[in-house]
């Protein structure tokens, strides 16, 4: 198969990827996403052609490739995922894949050249002009993963699309605010406080979709302000409930454009406010676990909104309840 551009082993079983595969050099696509692979070969850095890698295991959320030295000789690279960096050489090579769009990177705090690595990451990140999507990550503990050296960036991926911070950060960079084509944005295991987070996200200006997963935000209230205006953000879901936020609040003039609000509740006690000011909602999705009390009570609240409407204003809402 030595003339192969395109190879999947998409949703199989196959557990160990064959060193051979270094030898496909005209391989432009390996798909092995959703198998039970836990990494792969380091010949890979072979694939010189190769454009396009998705690589997952089904079964473990951590398996992840450990990229090896010699990865700046795959220049063709577009896109990779769920890729873990664990050496110096290897963050400072990542700065000359030009053609990438598409990365998922994780950092292994570990290692005894964590800070050397963080900063030459950073370092990388401003050469890769080409980025659509983004996202960083850390391993063991990630609500000890300091991601804070991200926070300035000297030369920002202009045209990206999609943002996930995935570890501690103690606030979302300026930066995001002026990311132009910024249309998604996702966070999770941070420690954000106040009204920043909307403060810099409603600076983006066709922001469309925001994800906030567990452990995100420390206060007791998350508020979308009035001076926070999203003009374009359609949806929002909340999902992985911890305790914190208690409150969701939504101000007159913040999110008219919110057509899709998914909020999980958990096993916490939880309240939204303001839901009149959501105007145009078009879907609401609840969900928690058991019998939880606030969850029955957000789910009163926002049909007596919705027949408060009028008939071609009212919205649909779900709740599910997990036990």
């Amino acid at each position: 198969m030595y003339l192969l551009r395109f190879l999947s082993l998409r949703g199989t079983n196959i557990s160990v990827m064959p060193p051979e595969v270094g030898d496909l050099e005209h391989l432009q696509t390996l798909d092995v996403d959703d198998t039970l692979l836990e990494t792969l070969p380091n010949t890979m850095i072979k694939l010189i052609k190769l454009e396009r890698l998705m690589f997952s295991n089904r079964e473990k959320w951590f398996a992840l490739w450990t990229l090896p030295k010699g990865i700046s000789k795959m220049k063709a690279l577009c896109e990779m995922s769920r890729v873990v960096i664990r050496n110096v050489e290897v963050a400072i090579e990542i700065g000359d894949l030009q053609q990438l769009e598409r990365i998922f990177v994780y950092l292994d705090r570990s290692s005894e050249q964590d800070s050397d690595i963080r900063r030459e990451l950073k370092r990388s990140l401003n050469k890769t002009s080409s980025l659509r999507w983004l996202g960083v990550g850390g391993l063991q503990d990630v609500h000890n993963d300091d991601m804070d050296y991200l926070m300035d960036l000297d030369t920002l991926p202009q045209f990206l699309r999609y943002l996930r911070f995935g570890g501690y950060i103690s606030r979302i960079p300026d930066w995001v605010g002026s990311l132009a084509f910024l249309a998604e944005f996702t966070i999770s295991c941070a420690e954000l406080v106040g009204d920043q987070p909307f403060e810099v996200l409603c600076k983006a200006p066709i922001l469309n979709s925001i994800l906030l997963q567990q452990h995100f935000y420390l206060g007791k209230e998350l508020v979308a302000c009035s001076a926070h205006k999203f003009l374009m953000l359609k949806n929002m879901r909340v999902t992985v409930a911890a305790k914190t936020p208690e409150v969701f609040r939504f101000e007159e003039d913040s999110m008219t454009k919110l057509e899709i609000l998914e909020v999980d509740f958990g096993r916490w006690q939880k309240r939204i406010e303001g839901i009149e000011h959501l105007t145009n909602l078009k879907q609401v999705r609840l969900s928690g676990k058991g019998t939880n009390r606030s969850l029955i009570q957000a789910a009163d609240k926002l049909k007596a909104e919705s027949d408060r409407r009028r008939m071609s204003n009212q919205f649909p809402f779900t709740v599910g309840v997990r036990y």
